[in-house]
């Protein structure tokens, strides 16, 4: 077994003080780590390092059992901990299965990672792999004790007994599963260097995945899930071992990256490794195909490729790598293929096998053009968009949940039976785009009955064809700013979409603004996104600020703002400004 050498004389300084205990369970913050091991086995050895490397140290919020933890709600306090992390490590040890308590612990572990995607990594600490896998092996001794034991006791009912029974094959199965699962042999390496690997694993591989602002925080709450479900059954990951190229379809604001991201959330973990590339026409018209290759390499391989030459000896390294890659925002077929490879025989050369490519894009002959399997997303239906806005303007499902004083009989003119007349009309006026009815239920929220009234009367006066109505949604949101972040807003739109954020925000505070705050009320409104340290936004929110500076004048010297080069270099050359 791995071991660590501490000296020590009579002069040397007192140990620091026991690192700070893991966050209540009643925190708001969820765990990054789950520890789960056998406290008299190695309490106070390697999981007290990792612990402390992790949490102490490296600040990754980590849950630790606590030797204090009350008996009678320890194990629904530890069920809770485990659905809120993130990560679980199990530190299996030759007397790991004599503990009920573990055993709990790694059947609860096993269930969330079937069932949530909870990712579980196991530490072998004074046995092997070999061992925890082998039925007859070390473990058989104490489960054959356990499931002796129901069948014992004369307390239990022969109902309880039988349970009792279902239960250790329950976990016979658990520590099964997590034994097979790939981690680290402490047998011959010493814990520092595996304590460093496991840290830089949290980091790289977890951390980075939960941390950029994707516009779904819980997949378990977004609307459309049915959408999400249909792709999953294409995708068949648990069962096919094919490369498979799934596309999503549709027009701009139907939903195609959020749903993108919900199938990536609910699917990476079954992956060996995984990259989720955002708005790639963008920024490969923008930024070049370079910067996307490298964010891709970064994310599969940890590696960097610092010209294109770099790419063909990268990408070789993928060859029997199970990968999920997710190309969001493709407006051009040759993306696709350099980024994917030209479908068929190549992806089988470039890609392990099981490796999954998720392609979003507007242009649905690309889709078929590359023969991808397409998915077409049409606008919300049925009840789909009233839930929506419900949960953008009220943060609930229905405007009079929660209202236990509301007598439905008598109290007709109740505020909140208003509010939800109202709803019904501006989810009306949104034609089912999700795009526009998160934007206005965000602009609603907390907003008086008068307000409501006034925006909706806006709407209705400009209700004409969808894509002005459209229009006319977005320009609300926008305008309902205060003038700081319209102006904010608007530069964004024009000049800023994809630039880095402390650079925009250092601009920003050199023309007077306030950017920290406004930032914040765009991104509260759905207007703005940062992801990777970026400031997006979606291409019609773009088009409906650059709409409006447009629509001030019909000459460029007029506006407030002209980001056209020719335009630009038009009114610069003619000394024709005059706004």
């Amino acid at each position: 077994m791995a071991s660590m050498v501490i000296q020590t004389s009579s002069t040397s300084t007192p140990p620091p003080p026991p690192p700070p205990p893991p966050p209540p369970l009643n925190h708001p913050i969820k765990f990054d780590v789950f520890l789960s091991f056998r406290g008299p086995d190695n309490r106070t050895k390697f999981t007290d390092h990792l612990y402390n490397k992790l949490f102490v140290r490296e600040g990754i919020p980590t849950f630790r059992d606590s030797e204090d933890l009350e008996q009678g709600k320890k194990i629904s306090q530890l069920f809770e901990a485990i659905e809120k992390s993130k990560i679980a490590i199990v530190i299996l040890s030759s007397n790991y299965a004599s503990s009920t308590w573990c055993l709990r612990e790694v059947a609860k572990i096993a269930e969330c990672r079937n069932k949530t995607g909870l990712i579980a990594w196991p530490v072998f600490y004074d046995i092997t792999p070999d061992q925890v896998l082998d039925r007859e092996g070390i473990f058989k001794k104490d489960l054959d004790k356990h499931e002796q034991e129901f069948k014992d006791s004369i307390e239990m009912s022969s109902k309880e007994k039988e349970d009792g029974i279902k239960m250790v094959k329950k976990w016979r199965e658990a520590l099964t599963e997590v034994g097979g699962i790939c981690g680290w042999d402490l047998k011959y390496r010493p814990e520092t260097i595996v304590v460093d690997e496991i840290v830089k694993c949290v980091e790289t591989k977890w951390k980075l995945k939960f941390n950029p602002a994707f516009s779904i925080e819980d997949s378990n709450d977004f609307v459309g899930m049915d959408r999400v479900r249909k792709i999953e059954l294409d995708l068949d990951i648990k069962t096919s071992d094919k490369i498979g190229v799934i596309g999503i379809s549709g027009m701009p604001g139907v939903g195609k990256t959020t749903i993108a991201e919900v199938v990536f959330r609910r699917n990476w973990h079954h992956f060996e490794a995984n990259s989720f590339l955002a708005n790639v026409g963008e920024i490969r018209k923008t930024k070049g195909l370079l910067h996307i290759q490298k964010q891709l390499y970064r994310d599969l391989l940890d590696s960097k490729v610092i010209t294109m030459k770099d790419v063909p000896v990268e990408r070789r390294k993928l060859r029997y790598k199970k990968v999920l890659i997710i190309l969001d925002g493709v407006t051009e077929l040759e993306s696709i293929v350099e980024l994917a490879g030209r479908g068929g025989e190549e992806l089988i050369n470039w890609f392990g096998r099981g490796s999954r490519i998720i392609i979003s894009t507007i242009n649905e002959k690309l889709l078929k053009d590359y023969e991808a399997k397409t998915h077409k997303v049409e606008t919300l239906s049925e009840n789909e968009p009233r839930l929506l806005f419900f949960r953008k303007a009220f943060n609930k499902d229905h405007p009079l949940h929660d209202c236990p004083e509301l007598d439905f009989k008598f109290k007709i003119d109740h505020p909140m039976r208003q509010y939800a007349e109202l709803a019904y009309k501006f989810v009306d006026l949104t034609d089912g785009l999700p795009l526009a009815i998160v934007v206005l239920g965000s602009l609603l929220l907390n907003r008086s009955l008068d307000e409501w009234e006034a925006e909706l009367r806006t709407l209705e006066a400009n209700n004409d064809s969808n894509d002005e109505n459209t229009f006319g949604i977005l320009k609300l949101c926008i305008d309902g700013l205060r003038d700081g972040g319209k102006e904010i807003f608007l530069d964004i739109a024009c000049f800023f979409k994809g630039d880095d954020k402390k650079r925009v925000e250092r601009i920003f505070e050199s023309c007077g603004h306030n950017p920290g705050i406004e930032l914040n009320i765009l991104v509260e409104k759905s207007l703005v996104t940062i992801v990777g340290g970026k400031l997006w936004m979606h291409d019609l929110l773009q088009k409906a600020g650059q709409k409006m500076v447009i629509r001030k004048s019909e000459l460029p010297e007029n506006r407030s703002r002209v980001w056209d080069h020719e335009e630009a270099v038009s009114v610069l050359k003619h000394d024709k400004v005059s706004y």
